[in-house]
């Protein structure tokens, strides 16, 4: 990341007044500069994180250098459709009907790479399959990971066959 800061003049250093004029800081005291500072991201940071990086801001003669001030907020890609509630994720996934009745194996998309979501089971509108460690990492608990809930929705037929509907009355009990 790139920051313009202020710092002391290397030559005059604390910017005090002297006769011959200082060819960098002009007598000011201040050099202004461009300058690149590594920033330490780290995992897992809950939304919001306020990071500072001591003595990079700017300078001003007798005082003493500041601080940067970040405010990280993370943004989520649209390519990846997942919502962050702390260090969990959450997904909403559609089946079919079918899928609902019989199971079904779906990938999602996923930070690190697609995952898997299946069942063998009947599976309900409103169910959550819950996906352990699957969720963003835990600052500072290193190999410690969040859940990913995948929100099941299930897609209805807008209409049946006559003769479908009579071979689902023999097939499914009341």
């Amino acid at each position: 990341m790139q920051f313009q800061a202020q710092e002391r003049c290397p030559d005059c250093k604390r910017g005090n007044i002297i006769k011959n004029k200082c060819h960098l800081c002009h007598s000011e005291g201040i050099v202004k500069q461009k300058k690149d500072i590594p920033i330490p991201i780290p995992k897992g940071m809950p939304e919001n994180f306020i990071l500072s990086i001591p003595g990079e801001a700017d300078a001003f003669p007798g005082h003493n250098t500041g601080d940067i001030i970040l405010e990280i907020t993370s943004v989520l890609s649209p390519q990846i459709p997942l919502r962050r509630d702390n260090n969990d994720l959450h997904h909403d996934l559609s089946i079919t009907l079918l899928e609902a009745l019989v199971g079904f194996r779906k990938e999602i998309p996923h930070f690190s790479g697609p995952v898997i979501v299946e069942s063998n089971q009947i599976t309900v509108p409103g169910q959550v399959i819950t996906l352990p460690k699957k969720g963003l990492p835990i600052h500072n608990k290193e190999g410690s990971f969040g859940n990913l809930y995948v929100h099941i929705t299930v897609i209805y037929p807008n209409k049946i066959q006559e003769s479908d509907k009579t071979a689902l009355r023999k097939l499914l009990p009341e």
